[in-house]
């Protein structure tokens, strides 16, 4: 009965590695590969027996296949921390966007290798920060112009104190 009970419990858990290993493909994470071998080697002896060869095939198809992605995602990922390594101070807007559309076009696999996102984060930040400061110097100096255009020599002192005021 034991034995009956343990070979029921061995075809339950094939069947289910069997059904991960189908479910498998071209999109399956690490993450995922990762889940079904553990499945699959906490398998009996027996259990591993059960499943064919070519299910087996499979999966050390879609092993093979993630360890050849990673390695090309992390060259991938290499160049584009590279670029962000690179940011200055004087990198212009357009410089910044250019490194963030590379990052965007990389895969999500090749995502999860950029590990210093944040220099490019804080180097967006900085340049909408900029942009911010300059859209405000501008209103400031287009405010001043209004105002001068009614300070004439017939001004009081009051209005042009207020000019120079403005000015500083």
């Amino acid at each position: 009965l034991i034995l009956q009970e343990t070979t029921d419990k061995d075809r339950l858990a094939v069947q289910n590695v069997i059904t991960m290993i189908a479910a498998l493909n071209d999109e399956s994470t690490e993450e995922e590969i990762l889940e079904v071998r553990e499945a699959y080697n906490a398998l009996t002896e027996t259990g591993k027996d059960l499943i064919s060869k070519g299910t087996r095939e499979l999966l050390e198809y879609y092993e093979s296949r993630i360890k050849e992605l990673i390695i090309i995602a992390q060259k991938e990922a290499a160049v584009v921390q590279d670029r962000i390594n690179r940011i200055t101070s004087g990198y212009t807007e357009a410089q910044i966007k250019n490194i963030r559309i590379a990052y965007n076009a990389l895969s999500e696999l090749a995502k999860t290798y950029v590990t210093n996102l944040q220099g490019l984060i804080d180097a967006e930040n900085r340049t909408i920060y900029q942009d911010t400061v300059v859209k405000e110097a501008k209103l400031d100096a287009n405010a001043f112009d209004v105002y001068m255009n009614d300070i004439t020599r017939n001004s009081t002192t009051a209005q042009i104190a207020q000019a120079r005021a403005n000015y500083n």
